[in-house]
């Protein structure tokens, strides 16, 4: 979304994108992976493609709660892919 994109400069969205996908995070369970990409991951209109994984969707979460606050953002982006905190 380009609203909440905005808020933060280009090059912090470019790193937390990257902080998340380096984290190599992993489903622990094979139910929450089938439950995150059969309910909530975007895919195209017929269905057969996947537009974003975990680490994407994350991100744009912590940037959207964050509402511009970089280190929030971070610290969200953080406590989401450890499992601590589900929004």
């Amino acid at each position: 979304d380009e609203s909440v994109l905005n808020r933060y400069s280009r090059d912090f969205v470019i790193t937390l994108f990257a902080h998340a996908h380096a984290s190599g995070f992993r489903f622990q369970t094979f139910l929450g992976a089938w439950k995150f990409y059969t309910s909530y991951t975007l895919k195209t209109f017929d269905g057969k493609r996947y537009l974003e994984d975990f680490a994407d969707r994350v991100t744009m979460v912590a940037l959207t709660l964050a509402q511009g606050d970089e280190t929030l953002a971070t610290q969200l982006t953080d406590e989401m892919l450890s499992g601590r905190f589900q929004p």
